[in-house]
């Protein structure tokens, strides 16, 4: 192998690269006129499906008698009704309640209190190899790495976007 034949693969793959960038730029530019094209109508079903929700939440609320057994019904694909709400904790002293938790309840503290200590990796790389070796730490997998990236981010932002669309997509019919 020599530099000439890096270059000219470097070539055919900058080419490829080329076709595909303008490809998806193309089909960024359809998906922005589709946009446009159907904005209004979007907006405009958003805006009724908006005040629809509000009327039926309304009348929802207003008649609670008719969701006590059972709770929820589903009528043209739509789950209306009333559930409970799992409310939402509030502690006014963090410390205070661990206190009182290791007070009150010392079986369950175990259970009821997080502890948490991790080492910091990102200030364990700037330690040396004998301060991490002291420590039963090393630093693996410094092999050469390939490097074929293309020098365009913005062209690699919409692959990669394009690319978890396709994905999303294949998953989606998958299911």
């Amino acid at each position: 192998m020599t530099l000439g034949e890096i270059e000219r693969l470097t070539k055919e793959y900058a080419d490829a690269w080329k076709l595909l960038k303008e490809r998806i730029e193309d089909l960024e530019l359809e998906k922005e006129a589709a946009v446009r094209r159907n904005i209004y109508g979007i907006k405009d079903a958003l805006g009724r499906v908006t005040d629809k929700r509000g009327t039926l939440g309304a009348a929802i609320l207003s008649a609670p008698e008719l969701f006590e057994n059972p709770r929820t019904i589903t009528m043209y694909g739509i789950k209306v009704g009333l559930q409970k709400s799992k409310g939402t904790l509030e502690i006014d002293d963090m410390d205070k309640t661990i206190r009182l938790i290791m007070r009150h309840l010392p079986e369950q503290a175990a259970v009821l209190i997080n502890v948490k200590e991790t080492a910091s990796k990102d200030a364990l790389l700037n330690l040396s190899a004998t301060e991490l070796k002291k420590i039963g730490a090393r630093i693996t997998d410094t092999t050469d790495k390939l490097v074929l990236k293309a020098t365009d981010t913005d062209t690699e932002k919409l692959v990669k976007a394009f690319l978890k669309e396709d994905k999303m997509a294949d998953e989606q019919e998958a299911a």
